[in-house]
Parts: structure tokens; C-alpha cells; sequence
């Protein structure tokens, strides 16, 4: 992941864990997924504007995600 050359709160790490969130879903690791793509939230909600496409499929996922 991008962490080490970023940092933890930037926004590239929210899409790198959005990402890993998709791959956990395709592999049945609900709970997994639900840890990654909330970090990503997290992360994406303190940087990026309302609006922004990142937060929208982030959005998007989680709410998926939670309704399970």
C-alpha cells in the first residue's frame, strides 16, 4: 500500500483500501471488507470534499456492505 510513502490519512490509501475492500466481497470476507472499506471512509471523509468521486464509491460499498 501506499502508506509508507503517503502516509495513513492520505487520500490514495482510502482508494488502495476501497480496493482491497472489493477483493475481500469477491472472496465471501464480508467482515473484512467491512473494517477495510470503513478506514477508507474514515481516511476519505477528513480529505476529500463532498462530492468527490472516491467518496461516492466508498459510499456506495459501504452502504452495501452494512446492509447485509
Amino acid at each position: 500500500m501506499r502508506r509508507e510513502v503517503f502516509g495513513d490519512e492520505h487520500p490514495a490509501v482510502a482508494g488502495d483500501l476501497l480496493l482491497l475492500a472489493r477483493i475481500f466481497v469477491q472472496l465471501g470476507r464480508a467482515d473484512e471488507a467491512r473494517t477495510a472499506i470503513d478506514e477508507a471512509d474514515r481516511i476519505a471523509t477528513a480529505g476529500l470534499p463532498e462530492g468527490h468521486q472516491l467518496r461516492a464509491d466508498i459510499s456506495a460499498l459501504h452502504a452495501d456492505l452494512h446492509s447485509r
